[in-house]
């Protein structure tokens, strides 16, 4: 209360000091002097899904992606790996649009010292930046989950912006260049053991020593885009006084791994599996997950770690409820697990019989029995057959509930003891029968 209490001092003090701008105001806060009380119905908090603080935070759910509307993790240009995004080519130019931090990753070659350079265009100056990132390692989904420096133009803020990802992002330094739309522009970078010289169209902009605990010293060279589309061609790498190419081209690799990005496939034994994202008669949204059992011996499976695949948290002996729409052409059985985060171990799986080829809802129960910090949750076909998948929940028992809501029990007891009576939910929301 006393914060509060205070607080409001503090908006008289500004207002008064707004309406004499002229005057130089100083605030004087008196903690320990109370003034007028403040009801407890006025006491609240303003919640949103920012930082996950609902999905993957104050909601029970424990499924992340829950529906399959990511776009695939397979990657569609050959010699790299997508890290979210859809990278289309046309002619040997590749483009992307906007985004949340979306990555294409080569693979090959590993580099420590070099020069690397490409052509971007950007069409306009909608505010965000794309450019290069390198030696780049650790990479997984998620806009700074990865090792590596980047180099980004910024048509907005007519900037280049050098930073470092370690799972983070740390901003080294902006320096002002022009930067045009509509046009080609070369951006390269040469590394000499944490010294890093970039140029713009053939000027040096900056050169900067990296050489403290926070240098990277190899990986691999690709590409990332911050919230606006752009073009790039001609991406080459010199290493070792060798020219390396590295061209776009669309993969001719059969998508047998059209995995929506959330989540991740697997096959045990002789098992031939094949994943599809299917983009007709979804359940919800605009496309569903097709999972399919081929031949041999062993099991197909997808799963998922939850928020930023950082693993469940499951609990011995907890039982924890779920729910999967799924259909199929051909009556086949889906299995739903609870495993450690390699699925060396299974904790607790039960089967669902698929017998509709309209979607239908279908229970189930899951109890592991060990605790871990860093489970899976799985969904497995044991013989030949296929199956529809078109969203899926696990969230824990009214044990981990808060008055069998779909709450998460410890958030919401935690802001009962803050003392908070109010939420105010940013944003919208909406219901649905289902």
């Amino acid at each position: 209360m006393l914060f509060f209490r205070t607080l409001l001092v503090g908006f008289l003090l500004l207002a008064i000091a707004k309406s004499n701008q002229a005057q130089e105001l100083a605030i004087k806060v008196d903690a320990t002097k109370q003034l007028h009380p403040v009801s407890h119905l006025l006491t609240g908090a303003c919640i949103e899904d920012v930082n996950h603080e609902i999905y993957g935070g104050f909601y029970s759910q424990m499924i992340f992606g829950e529906s399959f509307q990511e776009p695939a993790t397979a990657s569609t240009i050959e010699g790299f790996k997508a890290y979210e995004g859809e990278w289309e080519v046309e002619n040997g130019v590749l483009h992307i649009s906007g985004g949340q931090g979306n990555k294409l990753v080569s693979d090959s070659p590993t580099l420590r010292n070099g020069e690397v350079s490409v052509d971007v265009k950007f069409e306009d100056r909608t505010p965000g930046n794309a450019g290069l990132i390198l030696q780049v390692s650790k990479a997984k989904n998620g806009a700074d989950n990865f090792y590596g420096y980047e180099i980004s133009l910024d048509p907005a803020l007519q900037i280049f912006r050098l930073g470092r990802h370690r799972n983070n992002w740390e901003h080294i330094r902006d320096v002002p260049c022009e930067i045009k739309v509509g046009q080609w522009i070369n951006l390269q970078v040469k590394l000499d053991d944490g010294t890093l010289a970039i140029d713009v169209d053939g000027v040096n902009r900056l050169t900067y020593e990296d050489h403290d605990n926070h240098s990277l010293h190899e990986g691999l060279v690709g590409l990332r885009q911050w919230q606006r589309g752009a073009s790039f061609r001609n991406l080459k790498v010199m290493s070792e006084s060798k020219l390396i190419e590295l061209p776009f081209e669309k993969t001719t690799s059969p998508m047998n791994h059209a995995v929506s990005s959330m989540w991740q496939a697997s096959e045990t034994g002789t098992a031939v599996g094949q994943y599809e994202i299917v983009r007709s008669d979804s359940f919800v949204g605009t496309q569903c997950q097709k999972i399919r059992f081929v031949n041999g011996q062993g099991t197909v499976c997808i799963n998922n770690k939850g928020l930023n695949r950082w693993g469940l948290h499951l609990q011995q002996g907890k039982e924890y409820e779920g729910v999967v729409y799924a259909k199929t052409d051909s009556p086949c059985e889906l299995w739903v697990g609870a495993e450690n985060s390699d699925g060396s171990q299974v904790m607790d799986e039960k089967k669902l019989n698929i017998a509709s080829s309209e979607w239908k809802r279908i229970e189930f129960c899951l109890t592991p029995n060990e605790t871990v910090v860093d489970g899976r949750f799985t969904l497995k076909l044991k013989m030949p057959g296929s199956v529809l998948v078109g969203y899926v929940s696990l969230q824990p028992g009214p044990w981990g509930r808060f008055e069998n809501l779909p709450v998460r029990r410890d958030v919401a007891e935690m802001l009962q003891r803050q003392g908070i009576n109010i939420l105010r939910y940013g944003g919208s929301m909406i219901n649905n029968d289902q």
